[in-house]
């Protein structure tokens, strides 16, 4: 099954030491859904139930082809965050637009999620261990 390669905005750091950015998602099937309803951990924390999907439709982090959900643990949040919304964009469960609000002027402007992090491009230096 192909997918969409991504990269992700900060990376992390692999086993060699080595920063990691890229990656590839599938799109999810109805499979996937039913594999994660009634693991444990679900039942406790929500978020956890996006942890086991990613690391069912993510086919490739770095150079693990089996991602894991403590893989996906070790994420900085805007990674993990990026991952969901580009899982949500890929299987059509997104909002193109949001709108938000400066918290010092109070100007309302609509953002395109998808172009969230486009242009960013974080260096091994600019992510602190």
């Amino acid at each position: 099954m192909e997918g969409i390669a991504f990269t992700l905005p900060l990376g992390f750091t692999d086993d060699k030491g080595h920063l990691q950015r890229k990656g590839m998602m599938r799109l999810a099937t109805a499979g996937d859904e039913l594999r994660i309803q009634n693991h444990d951990q679900n039942r406790f924390n929500h978020r956890y139930r996006d942890l086991l999907l990613l690391s069912q439709v993510i086919t490739l982090l770095g150079d693990k082809t089996e991602v894991t959900p403590e893989d996906l643990m070790e994420l900085y949040e805007a990674d993990f965050l990026y991952l969901q919304l580009l899982y949500k964009d890929l299987n059509g469960d997104i909002e193109k637009k949001a709108q938000v609000q400066c918290p010092s002027c109070g100007q309302v402007d609509t953002i395109m999620i998808p172009d969230l992090f486009s242009g960013m491009d974080f260096s091994s230096e600019d992510v602190k261990a």
